[in-house]
């Protein structure tokens, strides 16, 4: 990955070197920003993210963050997709789910 980076993402963006390009894009700086409430879903085994890049708590109110071992990098399937239910479908719609719930009681 890194090497599609230095010949492409570098030359495409203008970035010197790909640690120039990681430093900018890394979304680190940007957790304590986010104003709404935002469900951040990794996989420590995900194929093109660096598990030391996947934030693990933040002091922001508005995220939730969920690390899981497997899930790849957009799987997180129950089994052989498309045959079987994809679980992040399932987590997203049980957090908005209780996301709307808590805005009713307020």
């Amino acid at each position: 990955m890194r090497q599609f980076d230095e010949h492409v993402t570098c030359k495409l963006y203008g970035y010197e070197t790909p640690d120039h390009y990681y430093r900018d894009a890394c979304c680190h700086e940007r957790l304590s920003h986010i104003g709404i409430p935002t469900l951040l879903v990794n996989a420590i085994d995900d194929p093109l993210i660096d598990p030391e890049a996947i934030p693990k708590h933040t002091d922001n109110p508005n995220l939730i963050i969920a690390v899981t071992n497997k899930g790849g990098h957009v799987s997180f399937s129950d089994g052989l997709w498309p045959s079987k239910p994809v679980w992040i479908d399932r987590v997203i719609t049980e957090w908005f789910s209780a996301l709307l719930t808590d805005t009713e009681d307020v």
